[in-house]
């Protein structure tokens, strides 16, 4: 349950419908106006931290509750055949194909860096032009004009790649993060070719 809760609170905090503003206990200032994109149990999670506390645990267990039942009724009438099979295809099918994201494209999560400090943070793209370094403590010193560089955690991306630079940091008065708007290296509009960067070849499963 509580990786569930922890997937769900990542997902509102990456769509901006709220602001950790204490980790123990867990407390969330939720948007007055919340995204259209939100999933249902997204919805749920954070009413219930608009709540009492004496509430909240009520709210949140009946939200799993409908989430766990939501997904057993999707399930029906699929065998355990059908199910890995069906996974067993998408992974080979996957083996063949890539899929490009824009940097600034809002489902882009890239682990980055800042050049000087090393300060660590995940950057995401923002409203399509631009992208937002998150989950950098107010403790770090970010400032204008820092250099954002990529990790190479994870392995997806090279360590290194120079992805923009720091335009703008609001620490804000309220929440746990500092808010760092990040001017992307390159403008995309006027790219016209690409390199592609090819892993090491690994068997096939």
């Amino acid at each position: 349950m509580d990786k569930i809760l922890t997937m769900i609170l990542f997902s509102v905090l990456r769509k901006e419908a709220g602001t950790v503003t204490s980790r123990d206990p867990l407390e969330i200032k939720v948007e007055e106006n919340l995204p259209e994109d939100l999933r249902e149990y997204e919805t749920a999670f954070l009413l219930a931290f608009r709540a009492d506390k004496t509430k909240r645990r009520k709210l949140l267990q009946d939200m799993m509750v409908t989430l766990v039942k939501g997904a057993g009724e999707k399930m029906k009438g699929f065998s355990r055949k059908e199910t890995v099979d069906y996974y067993k295809d998408i992974m080979e099918t996957a083996w063949h194909s890539s899929r490009v994201l824009l940097l600034v494209d809002g489902n882009s999560n890239i682990d980055a860096l800042i050049q000087g400090s090393r300060t660590q943070g995940i950057l995401q793209g923002y409203r399509s032009t631009g992208c937002r370094m998150k989950y950098v403590p107010k403790t770090e010193q970010v400032k204008a004009g820092d250099i954002v560089l990529s990790s190479g955690l994870g392995g997806t991306f090279p360590k290194g790649l120079i992805l923009g630079v720091v335009a703008k940091v609001d620490r804000g008065d309220g929440g746990l993060f500092q808010r760092i708007d990040v001017t992307p290296a390159v403008d995309l509009r006027d790219i016209e070719e690409v390199v592609v960067l090819s892993p090491e070849e690994r068997p096939q499963p």
